[in-house]
């Protein structure tokens, strides 16, 4: 992982045969040392609809 511009990309495999044409929420909430530091509670905010992103396996 490498951090540019506040973002950072991750790279993420698993089985998707059952998931094709679905969304998928990665994470709701993001910790560092076991400590939550980033919530999205509300999986229909305007935040993720705006700026989702889908992989199709």
């Amino acid at each position: 992982m490498k951090k540019k511009k506040g973002f950072v990309k991750l790279a993420i495999t698993f089985v998707g045969t059952k998931q094709q044409e679905r969304e998928i929420v990665v994470f709701e909430d993001l910790l560092h040392k076991g400590q939550v530091i980033v919530t999205y509670p509300d999986v229909n905010q305007i935040w993720k609809k705006k700026n989702k992103f889908t992989y199709y396996t």
